[in-house]
């Protein structure tokens, strides 16, 4: 897909109206009923920030991730993250181990059980998200994932600019 390079100012119309639809997207993304809904067919008992710290140390690699890295990529505090970490350990879902080069050092991994629980979870999210579109003409949906990810590498490449 080609994008043409539209040059916007920050004071156009159209600006102003992604910046309000981003709002709404991520209200809606926030929202605990959101998250129970599409958890609550599955019969999964987590909370969004163990999720979210699931997700993380998924997307990390899913191994041997420090607790500082992951209150890094959280945005949170370490001891908040320990504490999350813990509860996650006691569910079987993430494993602590020293690190060899480093005793002072604890690493985290994603368990056998974690990733399964992460899988059903982004189905359940992903069969919320088509109740959503389930009404959208089959091509409306093509090009709004087609524009959406366009624009969610752009957010990509921005976050990752130093």
């Amino acid at each position: 897909m080609q994008v043409s390079n539209l040059r916007l100012g920050p004071d156009d119309d159209v600006v102003t109206e992604i910046l309000e639809d981003l709002q709404t997207v991520a209200r809606w993304l926030a929202r605990s009923r959101v998250h129970e809904r599409a958890l609550s067919d599955l019969g999964l008992r987590i909370d969004r920030p163990a999720l979210l710290l699931l997700r993380k140390l998924h997307h990390a690699g899913g191994v041997d991730v420090r607790v500082t890295d992951l209150a890094h990529l959280l945005g949170i505090d370490p001891p908040g993250v320990t504490r999350k970490v813990q509860q996650l350990e006691r569910a079987g879902l993430v494993a602590r181990v020293a690190d060899e080069r480093d005793r002072r050092v604890t690493l985290i991994s994603l368990t056998p059980d974690g990733t399964a629980l992460l899988e059903r979870a982004d189905a359940a999210y992903a069969r919320l998200l088509h109740e959503v579109l389930s009404d959208w003409p089959r091509d409306d949906v093509r090009r709004f994932a087609e524009l959406f990810h366009a624009f969610s590498t752009s957010l990509h490449n921005e976050l990752e600019r130093p």
